[in-house]
C-alpha cells in the first residue's frame, strides 16, 4: 500500500501458576517431616504481556474551498490527491464549455 513498509507488531505473552500444600520440616518434639495436606497451602501466579504496535495513519485535510462547500473534480481525467498542488490550487484549467475533451476542473457547490 503506497510502497510503505508493513506495520510493526510484536507481542510477548508470558504466564505461570504454581501451588500446593505447605511442607512441615518436622521441627519440634515428636514431629515428623510431612506435607500439611488439608491445612495450609501456597499459591503464586505471574502474568506479563508486552505488545508493540506502530500504526501508519493517513489523515485527510480539506482545502479551504472544500471547507467552504465547493468541491472540485477532474472531468476527462483521473481524480486523486495529485490533482492539486501543495497550496490546494488545481493543476488543470477550469472547464471552458459543456463538452470539453481535455482534462479540466469542474466545481460543485453544496451550498447552492
Amino acid at each position: 500500500m503506497n510502497n510503505q513498509a508493513k506495520e510493526q507488531f510484536v507481542q510477548h505473552i508470558f504466564g505461570g501458576s504454581i501451588g500446593g500444600p505447605l511442607f512441615n520440616p518436622g521441627f519440634g518434639e515428636d514431629t515428623k517431616p510431612r506435607l500439611l495436606k488439608d491445612k495450609a497451602f501456597f499459591f503464586a501466579n505471574l502474568q506479563m504481556l508486552r505488545a508493540y504496535d506502530s500504526a501508519i495513519v493517513t489523515r485527510t485535510v480539506y482545502t479551504e474551498t472544500a471547507r467552504q462547500g465547493i468541491f472540485r473534480w477532474i472531468r476527462n481525467g483521473v481524480n486523486g490527491t495529485t490533482v492539486v498542488d501543495s497550496n490546494g490550487n488545481p493543476r488543470f484549467p477550469t472547464c471552458p464549455g459543456s463538452t470539453p475533451t481535455a482534462p479540466c476542473v469542474r466545481a460543485y457547490s453544496r451550498m447552492s
